[in-house]
């Protein structure tokens, strides 16, 4: 497992992070994207964290966790499953009583064999807004009154990615 990487898997409607060396602000865009996606995801029923491998997470992404195990809370009353095995990350969970709103365990059974990696999901969701905006741009570029038409739709979509790039470093 590579250091300070974010991995996901989806298998039985549910979302597999493993979280892999220090997990800071600076690697939490992909980490965000993919929880909200998991959130928006009617297919997507429970999450499952595996932070053996992880070394720290900083406040900004235990945030992240908290806001899967709110969800997860309001959506089915179960808990955030965190498989961890690392002292150090377990005090830091402990000193955030993350007990209180997860599951807090060493092992789980039938975590998947293959997880892929963030940065790829993060990528092709950059890539998928491109082409968004790419084949708007191509309707306006018929004619005129194409151009008019969709101009202010291609400013929004722009405008909306533009925002939301403030969290994909991609």
């Amino acid at each position: 497992m590579e250091r300070n990487k974010i991995f996901y898997a989806i298998k039985n409607r549910c979302l597999y992070l493993k979280l892999s060396g220090t997990i800071r602000h600076t690697s939490c865009a992909s980490l965000e994207i993919l929880i909200r996606n998991g959130i928006e995801q009617e297919e997507i029923d429970k999450f499952v964290v595996d932070l053996r491998p992880a070394t720290y997470l900083d406040s900004t992404s235990l945030g992240l966790l908290a806001r899967m195990a709110r969800h997860m809370r309001e959506k089915s009353g179960d808990k955030l499953i965190l498989i961890s095995t690392n002292e150090d990350v377990n005090q830091i969970l402990s000193s955030v009583q993350f007990g209180s709103v997860a599951d807090i365990v060493d092992r789980w059974k039938n975590l998947p064999e293959e997880f892929l990696e963030s940065e790829q999901f993060t990528k092709q969701i950059q890539s998928h807004r491109e082409m968004i905006i790419k084949s708007h741009k191509e309707l306006a570029q018929i004619n005129e009154e194409n151009r008019k038409k969709f101009t202010a739709v291609i400013e929004s979509l722009e405008m909306k990615y533009q925002k939301k790039n403030k969290f994909n470093p991609s």
